[in-house]
């Protein structure tokens, strides 16, 4: 090396879990005027963070466990996610109790990033506001003409609001997705006595509001869902209001909806229900009798 070359050092890096786990991982760059070296210290592996035992933060392999345990059930609170993991084959990823807080704060953040597909980029704080525009962003009427004019197709599990309103002293918001409103038209085309149950639920969370809940009958006594209901409090407007909307999007694509003619799921599931005999007759107006022009 010529002399008035000298490598110096410019930059070292730690593992930046270094305050919880000292991880003796370490990159170090040197550099002179025509050459720059890069030099390692220590080995960095999957275990290098899973022996934390005194730092209040979780451990990689914890927040691991706890995104896939939200991911798969976006609703269990935390206390349930942090009990359920003391059943987890790898010892690694219990979680201590004292580290409730820590738990609660990842459940926040994985149930954010698993419903956001659902709430399509809103930040559903709480307030009326959000609710309103959520509501308004997946309103199953405008959702439709969308579709009808091409400018964004329609899904078979996209979820949909069929009524609401926040505001006023009011909480009402009618949720469901086609699939399950076309519920209600495999419960029709059954040819069986059409039953409708109504559900209700309480205390299912922190906030004041209920959830009611429309199903239709099937063979063997089982319940198929047709949509899911926020209300302030159960009484007969809100049963009244949520058979009302759930109706109306049943008309919406049973009737309004342009179907494709080319292969599509959604389009499919909504022409083979429309295309049987009851929900043919449903759909198609009376005829008057031949001959019967006279008047009253």
């Amino acid at each position: 090396m010529p002399r008035g070359d000298e490598l110096t050092t410019r930059n070292t890096f730690v593992c930046p879990f270094y305050e919880r786990c000292n991880c003796p991982v370490k990159f170090r760059i040197f550099a002179s005027q025509s050459l720059i070296k890069l030099e390692t210290q220590g080995e960095h592996t999957p275990e290098s963070h899973v022996l934390d035992k005194v730092t209040k933060f979780l451990s990689i392999p914890q927040a691991a466990a706890i995104d896939s345990v939200v991911t798969t059930n976006p609703m269990g609170n935390a206390t349930a996610v942090r009990r359920g993991l003391e059943l987890h084959p790898d010892p690694m990823v219990k979680v201590s109790p004292s580290k409730q807080r820590m738990v609660q704060r990842a459940v926040a953040r994985a149930r954010a990033k698993a419903l956001l597909p659902f709430t399509m980029g809103e930040e559903l704080k709480g307030d009326e506001g959000s609710l309103n525009r959520f509501s308004e962003q997946i309103f199953l009427k405008d959702l439709v003409d969308d579709h009808n004019s091409g400018a964004k197709h329609l899904e078979l599990h996209q979820p949909v609001c069929l009524g609401y309103q926040y505001g006023n002293g009011v909480v009402y918001g009618n949720y469901s997705t086609p699939f399950l409103i076309c519920n209600a038209m495999r419960g029709v085309n059954s040819e069986w006595p059409l039953h409708l149950g109504f559900d209700s639920t309480f205390g299912l969370s922190n906030k004041k509001f209920e959830l009611l809940g429309i199903t239709t009958n099937s063979l063997r006594r089982h319940a198929n869902p047709v949509c899911l209901c926020i209300v302030k409090q159960e009484c007969s407007t809100a049963y009244r209001n949520m058979y009302t909307s759930m109706e109306g999007a049943v008309f919406e694509l049973a009737h309004n909806l342009k179907l494709c003619k080319k292969e599509c799921e959604m389009c499919d599931s909504v022409r083979e229900q429309i295309e049987q005999g009851p929900m043919c007759d449903l759909l198609t107006p009376p005829k008057s009798k031949k001959g019967d022009t006279s008047e009253e």
